[in-house]
């Protein structure tokens, strides 16, 4: 099982989620309002509460204003599941997007970030299998080994380093694979994340 994060920042207006696929559903502030426009129950709500549009929340945590911690880092701590996804979080300041990175590398990035723009998988290795044409981004977390097949520039290194990037390359085939000794993150424009499967993306299980 895994949990799922809703934060503020910009997101998704619209998504298919089953609540039953998580464990625990926790909301850091504004993430709350994401939360309700997205027909999701948030489990707990954690944060100082400023961002929200709403009053009363139940099952709650406030904290102060002036923490040592985000609202996101908060959520992250409430955590039933080491593994997890996460909405919103997108846009905004990039002051609070480079903290959001930061924060991946200090309590682990999660399996899918759904931002307003693209879906974003986290792992070592993907096999895509599509019956389409679509758009996608490589970028390494981290120096690593990098190996691509199906791609319209396919990728063959030994070593990369986190400054460099795949940008704006095509899956061409119905089947693609992206092979790594490290973590990548990978990024799908969200309008062709389809959960009926037109893009179906498997993450490596020994990440």
């Amino acid at each position: 099982m895994k949990d799922l994060i809703i934060i503020g920042g910009e997101g998704p207006d619209a998504l298919d989620v089953d609540e039953k696929s998580y464990d625990r559903i926790i909301a850091a502030d504004s993430g709350y309002d994401r939360a309700k426009k997205l027909s999701l129950r948030a489990d707990l709500t954690v944060g100082d509460m400023d961002s929200t549009s709403y009053k009363e929340i139940e099952n709650s945590v406030l904290y102060p204003a002036d923490k040592d911690y985000t609202d996101f880092e908060l959520a992250l701590m409430k955590r039933k599941n080491k593994s997890y996804d996460l909405i919103g979080g997108g846009g905004g300041r990039l002051d609070h997007s480079i903290a959001i990175l930061q924060d991946f590398y200090k309590y682990g990035f999660p399996v899918r970030w759904f931002t307003s723009r693209e879906v974003i998988y986290f792992s070592s290795s993907f096999e895509i299998k599509s019956d389409i044409v679509f758009p996608l981004s490589i970028v390494p977390l981290y120096e690593c080994s990098l190996e691509t097949e199906g791609l319209f520039w396919d990728i063959k290194k030994d070593k990369v380093s986190p400054l460099y990037i795949s940008l704006s390359n095509r899956v061409e085939k119905t089947r693609c694979r992206i092979r790594s000794d490290k973590s990548l993150m990978l990024l799908i424009p969200l309008e062709f994340f389809s959960p009926e499967g037109r893009i179906e993306v498997c993450l490596s299980t020994e990440d």
